[in-house]
């Protein structure tokens, strides 16, 4: 294999956030992108196959502008910038660090993290109505609700109203099965045709007393007795 190496200057403000304690960043990247890195004062020499040295570079430089903006290294935006290195253009990914959305009671800057978060941002930004669907966990709420009370802080709406589904009951994979036999599809990875056409539920509303919170619930009935 050719050796290749590649060299970036650092300045020594951004070199602690950018090797992490005990180097486990500048490890991280070592380790994903296949190189040896080296750091010689304000140098930092990258070594190994063209591909890995050249993908290391650019995600190391990243980190760096991400440093100098006072933005902090963690692992989540770490892995974010080695998945995309060879998609994206991690200058653009840079860029999503520099939309501020509002600041917490705590003095935390909210941004969004991830170029499709920008993307939402922006639409909702620009845009009257927006649906966002995508796994849980992936900031739709919390980013939804932070523009919402930005809009109202900044006197952009006079009210914010919270709603939910009225049914639960047609949520998850069930609610998959109900959409499904309603849609009189001939296929399903979950229940065959036979199964879909004898499906049943029912979804009642209940308040639990097992505690002084008293929760409201929606309790699923499947046929067979299941809840």
């Amino acid at each position: 294999m050719e050796r290749f190496e590649k060299t970036l200057q650092l300045d020594n403000s951004v070199i602690l956030p950018v090797f992490g304690q005990f180097d486990a960043n500048i490890k991280q990247v070592e380790r994903a992108c296949g190189v040896q890195i080296v750091n010689r004062g304000d140098d930092v020499k990258i070594v190994g196959a063209e591909r890995g040295v050249r993908k290391a570079w650019n995600v190391v430089s990243s980190l760096a502008a991400l440093a100098a903006k006072g933005e902090e290294i963690t692992e989540q935006n770490l892995n974010y910038f080695l998945a995309s290195a060879e998609e994206a253009d991690l200058k653009e990914l840079e860029k999503v660090y520099d939309d501020l959305i509002c600041v917490t009671a705590n003095g935390r800057h909210l941004k969004p993290k991830t170029l499709g978060q920008k993307k939402y941002v922006d639409l909702m930004k620009n845009n009257t109505v927006v649906f966002g669907i995508g796994p849980a966990g992936t900031g739709k709420t919390y980013l939804a609700m932070a523009m919402a009370i930005t809009a109202f802080k900044n006197n952009e709406v006079s009210r914010i109203i919270l709603t939910r589904p009225a049914i639960a009951g047609i949520m998850g994979a069930f609610g998959a099965a109900l959409a499904a036999r309603d849609l009189r599809l001939e296929h399903s990875s979950l229940l065959d045709a036979g199964a879909l056409e004898g499906f049943a539920h029912t979804a009642k509303p209940v308040t639990c007393n097992l505690c002084t919170n008293h929760c409201s619930l929606t309790v699923n009935s499947f046929d067979g007795g299941r809840r």
